[in-house]
């Protein structure tokens, strides 16, 4: 009887409002967690695409988790051990083999790849990792995993052969080579294959070529580098560049 004699009364008029701002306010966190769920939903649906470039990095801090441990072991004295031995079976040059000049084994052609997973400081392991998610994803992503595998593959091996062949017998690993090769193929795209939308920003491009250089020019206060490696996977990555267009 109240509400039929003045249906618009204060009190009706305050929960009116009341229940209005309620539903605002729900509107508000539904729209909050459509954003979170499609930024989750774009997480996953980006490492789905980058499941090359994330095996490579699970593969390559599992084996450095081995090289890095025999380093420590050569400073502090320790036993050889299986550390040594990961060491021995996945570098270019087997470090602890008798022969005479201690060439590379022909006949155990998966030298020609591994060492690009072998790396002897965590500074080091990490720096590579992140610059092969940040430029190796991209590539993943424009190339798809097939031909971006291929093309890691490529990388390796001629960043391999070409440390390898120039400094024979030499102990060395990492993805430098393979980064370098991912760095120049993106530059070279830019014009190339401008469709595929990779890009080499300005500071990537000092940091990367500052490094080079620094390297040859002996210019990192005594840090051991692959410096031959670093040139074969960036002569690669321009030569791929240039040849993979669209």
């Amino acid at each position: 009887a109240s509400f039929q004699a003045d249906p618009n009364t204060f009190a009706r008029a305050d929960a009116k409002s009341k229940a209005r701002k309620i539903r605002e306010e729900e509107q508000a966190l539904e729209r909050e967690y459509e954003q979170r769920q499609k930024r989750m939903d774009r997480r996953m649906e980006g490492a789905a695409r980058d499941k090359v470039t994330l095996f490579v990095v699970l593969v390559s801090v599992a084996v450095s988790l081995f090289s890095i441990a025999a380093v420590s072991r050569k400073e502090s004295g320790g036993p050889m051990g299986t550390p040594e031995e990961v060491v021995s079976h996945l570098s270019f040059s087997d470090p602890l083999s008798t022969l005479v000049g201690n060439g590379f084994p022909w006949w155990e052609p998966w030298r020609i790849i591994t060492p690009v997973f072998l790396h002897f400081g965590t500074i080091h392991l990490l720096f590579n990792m992140l610059m092969l998610i940040s430029l190796g994803a991209k590539v993943e992503r424009a190339l798809g995993p097939t031909r971006y595998g291929l093309l890691l593959v490529y990388l390796a091996v001629v960043s391999n052969l070409t440390q390898g062949l120039m400094v024979p017998g030499s102990l060395f690993g990492g993805m430098s080579g393979v980064v370098y090769g991912i760095f120049a193929f993106s530059w070279m795209q830019m014009s190339r294959a401008p469709g595929r939308g990779l890009a080499i920003d300005g500071l990537t491009a000092i940091l990367m070529m500052g490094w080079f250089f620094a390297g040859f020019l002996n210019a990192v206060g005594g840090v051991s580098m692959a410096n031959h490696a670093h040139a074969g996977g960036l002569l690669a990555g321009l030569l791929a560049g240039y040849l993979w267009t669209e």
